[in-house]
């Protein structure tokens, strides 16, 4: 015990409170937990033999000529010893372009150190595997086999087994099939496409484990910001991934991508397990203070001011061994939750997949050579959870809007938001900074879902939190088999403005049923269902259920007189 608290006091300073390093320590899991994932997305332009067609797309061919025409119709063309220009569209004379003005001197000089980069580049291509467009598709997509399978599964068994064992061995799982990778991609492709559904399948416990925790170690009232700092982390994760894949790749070949990001999740696994306890009151460093505001801030009413006694404490009753699926399924609540992540995922999903379409057609440049640009949708909404989670929290804590009016409003501008954005998108034309600006817009206003649809999940239930999240997110990602099908059953290959004008005005009915569905059924109230944990008999129960009254404040169920 004495080593562990050396340890947790050595990582975390003495003046930190306990349940912020298990917030910090939470989110380096995650951050683990993606970057095993995405590494093969950021590796696999240097694992594969890429054949250039030199084809371009309808969209793109338009885009570059409404940019040439803006421009003002003047080519510069880049062949050695050329400086000329082209007819601009009045027909006016031919415009020369010095070499020097327009900053092609370093062109000229650099082209001897090109021709053996390029020659490099052949020698290197002949080393890679030669899978072909549909073999990576397969690869890539491999992972979600097995990923939504487990969410509920993985929920479930962070409530039996506490969500130290359960969440360490999912980033300990992600660990070794990093380090597996580089093997099974030179054995078959088959072998890399098996590993990384089990991969998935392990891994699709980790965000239903966080809620589990979340519930034990984070104040109802700072929930909110738990999500929006620790579980978007998902979006600085991406970013930290490809600069780090991308230097190690050039430094030590694509396989060392993996065996690098394998080596930091075992290392994260050692101090998860010396420094994380599922329970605030078994920690050694932990105050009395610190313990008594957690326990005491869950059963906390702020329109009585009193601390509302429970029989079934969060903190100290052992998990049912059932679920009581049933009036889990009759839930209208749950269900808004279901629909709410549907409504959400769909959305999330076009916006992911159209991004890259857009800054390699509109603005020319591949996605995977382009990591500030690629970066930024998804730090706008890192950025916009962190601010909306904590005006929600405000407004509460200041008891400017009930709990209820809190959930509504944001999931308003988390859906409505990135519906809007999503249409003018389509609508901006071949303008890239402007549909670059609203592709932003978007992201930053679905974070508004960490005060919304996110931080309900722990608002209906305390003792099956991890089933009820396992269940949104498992509906969530079937999302991710059904996008594909639509955005190509619409734009049947074909790159056009108006193909992904159809596929936008797709997006908003779902945004729309799905956020109508949320706002009617929403409750900020534990459900009498969860209640099915106390260890009584079965006529306590129906006594507790039917005298039951919920707080319009805060949402806490207690027991009339």
């Amino acid at each position: 015990m004495s080593k562990c608290a050396s340890l947790c006091r050595c990582l975390f300073m003495e003046w930190l409170p306990v349940r912020i390093g298990v917030a910090l320590l939470t989110m380096l899991g995650l951050v683990n937990v993606f970057m095993v994932r995405v590494n093969l997305s950021v590796a696999i332009v240097a694992m594969v033999h890429h054949n250039t067609s030199g084809t371009t797309s309808d969209l793109q061919a338009h885009c570059q000529a409404f940019n040439g025409t803006r421009a003002g119709g003047m080519l510069v063309t880049p062949a050695l010893g050329e400086a000329a220009g082209r007819e601009n569209t009045t027909g006016s004379q031919a415009l020369l372009v010095d070499p020097v003005e327009w900053g092609m001197e370093e062109q000229l000089a650099g082209e001897e150190e090109e021709e053996e980069v390029k020659e490099k580049g052949e020698k290197e291509d002949d080393e890679r595997l030669h899978w072909n467009e549909w073999v990576q598709g397969q690869v890539l997509g491999s992972f979600f086999y097995g990923y939504w399978i487990s969410q509920v599964a993985g929920g479930r068994l962070s409530e039996l087994y506490g969500a130290k064992l359960v969440f360490g061995i999912t980033v300990l799982s992600g660990g070794v099939a990093a380090f597996l990778t580089p093997i099974a991609a030179y054995s078959h492709y088959l072998s890399l496409v098996t590993l990384r559904a089990l991969q998935g399948f392990m891994q699709g416990a980790a965000y239903p484990c966080t809620f589990t925790l979340m519930v034990s170690w984070i104040p109802r009232f700072e929930q909110a910001k738990f999500v929006a700092f620790v579980l978007f982390c998902n979006n600085i994760s991406i970013t930290f991934t490809m600069a780090l894949c991308g230097f190690v790749i050039d430094k030590l070949g694509w396989e060392g991508a993996f065996y690098v990001t394998g080596a930091i999740s075992f290392a994260w696994c050692i101090v998860w397990y010396f420094c994380m306890y599922d329970n605030p009151a078994n920690h050694p460093r932990i105050t009395q203070e610190e313990l008594r505001y957690i326990t005491e801030s869950k059963n906390y009413c702020p329109e009585c001011k009193t601390v509302v006694q429970s029989p079934s404490s969060p903190l100290s009753l052992p998990p049912s061994s059932s679920v009581p699926w049933l009036r889990l399924a009759k839930s209208a609540p749950m269900w808004a939750i279901i629909m709410a992540e549907i409504g959400n995922s769909f959305g999330y999903s076009v916006y992911f997949s159209y991004l890259p379409t857009y800054v390699e057609n509109v603005i020319g440049v591949p996605i995977s050579q382009n990591g500030l640009l690629s970066a930024l949708p998804f730090l706008a909404r890192y950025l916009g959870g962190a601010v909306f989670a904590t005006t929600g929290e405000c407004l509460l804590a200041r008891r400017k809007l009930t709990v209820m009016t809190v959930r509504r409003a944001f999931s308003i501008v988390a859906m409505i938001g990135p519906a809007l954005m999503l249409l003018a998108v389509g609508y901006s034309g071949c303008d890239p900074i402007l549909a670059m600006t609203l592709l932003c817009l978007g992201f930053f206003f679905n974070g508004a879902v960490t005060i919304g649809v996110f931080a309900n999940k722990a608002e209906v239930s305390l003792h099956y939190v991890g089933t009820v999240c396992g269940l949104g997110n498992m509906s969530a990602n079937v999302t991710s088999f059904v996008v594909p099908l639509v955005v190509g059953a619409i734009t049947n290959n074909q790159e056009t403005l108006e193909a992904w004008q159809m596929v936008f005005w797709t997006c908003v009915p779902v945004y729309v049923v799905c956020e109508v569905f949320f706002f009617v059924f929403v409750s900020p109230s534990r459900q009498p269902w969860d209640f099915v944990a106390v260890k009584e008999d079965t006529q306590k129960k129906e006594e507790w259920d039917e005298t039951a009254e919920t707080c319009q404040v805060c949402g806490v169920i207690t027991q009339k007189e």
